[in-house]
């Protein structure tokens, strides 16, 4: 199932080097994807390895209640 940005409300972001840069850019697609703020809560955290990418996201969304 597959949901819209509207109900997104928590992301987490793990990269190889998310200080020197990952972060500008992925900043950069939040805004363009989100419009104005308010976001969603954006946790980025620094790794040493992830196996075959730079960096991972994972997605928390809170799926509207069926009427």
């Amino acid at each position: 199932m597959g949901v819209v940005l509207d109900v997104v409300w928590y992301l987490q972001g793990f990269g190889t080097r998310i200080c020197e840069t990952q972060f500008e850019p992925i900043w950069k697609v939040v805004g363009e994807h989100w419009g104005e703020a308010p976001y969603p809560t954006l946790t980025g955290i620094g790794v040493t390895w992830l196996y075959g990418f730079q960096f991972e996201i994972k997605v928390v969304a809170k799926l509207p209640q069926p009427a």
